[in-house]
């Protein structure tokens, strides 16, 4: 046997296989893209589908389980004083409300709509209402009001009954401010507080001037 047929033998030998491995590669490439071509829209849809069906099951899931809103309740709020008789103001430059020592002064508090509510019972009001003063002059009572009008300097003369309500009532609610007869004649600032609950709420200016002049005779 000769030297040469060997490696002759070994060339076609190497070369069916290198054939043979092309072809199988041939094969997978055609199976792949045939494949992707085939089934590339439906895993897409499949993808496309999944966030849909798993949200639908959370609903699902929710529906049976039988949950139900929490329950609110509408609550109201009481502000400012309302207006007093203009009748009460005899003198339209100084804009302020006539009474005489021993006469009532009627307040009332109206409410409005709050926000709603989850608790299960209604906070307290506490409503107060007095006269600060007396002062010589409308000019001296505004010098004696703070920068952001939220309190005024000087004593309390009168006060009403506290009115006891709460936030859910929507109830306007009124008082009788009793005017002493030994009370000093000159303006008075009327003032209120209104507590909501347990915090506490000092008393503000409402605006409102009453000047107090004295009963002839007393």
């Amino acid at each position: 046997m000769s030297v040469g047929h060997p490696r002759c033998y070994n060339r076609e030998h190497n070369n069916s296989f290198m054939l043979f491995i092309s072809t199988l590669y041939y094969r997978y490439r055609v199976r792949k893209d045939t494949a992707n071509t085939v089934l590339g829209p439906i895993v897409r849809a499949a993808r496309s589908l999944a966030l849909p069906l798993l949200l639908l099951q959370l609903m699902l899931i929710v529906s049976a389980c039988g949950l139900t809103e929490a329950p609110t309740h509408k609550t109201y709020t009481y502000s400012t004083i309302s207006s007093l008789p203009k009748d009460r103001v005899t003198n339209p430059q100084e804009v302020a409300y006539t009474y005489q020592t021993g006469e009532n002064v009627v307040l009332s508090w109206a409410t409005q709509s709050g926000q709603d509510t989850l608790d299960n019972k209604p906070q307290p009001v506490k409503i107060e209402a007095g006269l600060v003063g007396p002062f010589t002059s409308i000019e001296s009572l505004k010098k004696a009001i703070s920068f952001d009008g939220n309190n005024i300097t000087g004593h309390v003369q009168a006060t009403i009954t506290p009115i006891q309500t709460n936030n859910w009532s929507d109830k306007a609610v009124d008082a009788n401010l009793q005017l002493p007869s030994s009370m000093p004649a000159g303006y008075y600032m009327l003032v209120q507080r209104i507590q909501v609950g347990q915090g506490y709420q000092p008393p503000v200016p409402t605006g409102r001037i009453i000047k107090v002049i004295a009963i002839p005779g007393s």
